[in-house]
């Protein structure tokens, strides 16, 4: 959008801070990624001026660049993505290991919990399962 010096737009209304038509992306972020597009646009726009003299060296030159900075930002892609997935596994661990921490101080206490699937212990049953099993392997 063009403005004047007062600050209305080029077809005479004025603007605030909420007419945005570039996306719904908002908070600093979303200045830092705006303002990443509008280098970009300008880089791109000098790339192309620039372009119309150069030599065939020039060009592949300008070619190979281009390509090395579209790698980079591939792989910095790439490790964000596989770096919020691996933050997802490790928060599923945690929140087990949590849940079995949680069921064994619940024994602990003398209380009675249910098992993931549905069946309740408590430290007396799971006291006489487990010499159950210890006397067979005895008996073996």
């Amino acid at each position: 959008r063009k403005r004047d010096d007062k600050g209305q737009d080029s077809d005479g209304g004025s603007s605030s801070i909420n007419d945005r038509d570039d996306g719904d992306v908002g908070g600093i972020d979303g200045v830092r990624q705006r303002a990443e597009e509008r280098r970009e646009r300008r880089r791109k726009r000098k790339e192309k001026e620039g372009n119309q003299n150069l030599t065939d060296k020039e060009r592949a030159e300008l070619e190979r660049e281009k390509d090395i900075r579209e790698r980079d930002e591939f792989v910095k892609r790439m490790l964000d993505r596989d770096q919020s997935k691996t933050k997802q596994k490790e928060k599923a661990k945690e929140e087990a290991t949590q849940k079995k921490n949680d069921m064994d101080e619940r024994l602990a206490r003398g209380e009675t919990v249910t098992g993931e699937d549905g069946q309740e212990f408590s430290i007396e049953q799971l006291r006489e399962q487990s010499r159950r099993v210890y006397l067979k392997k005895r008996q073996d």
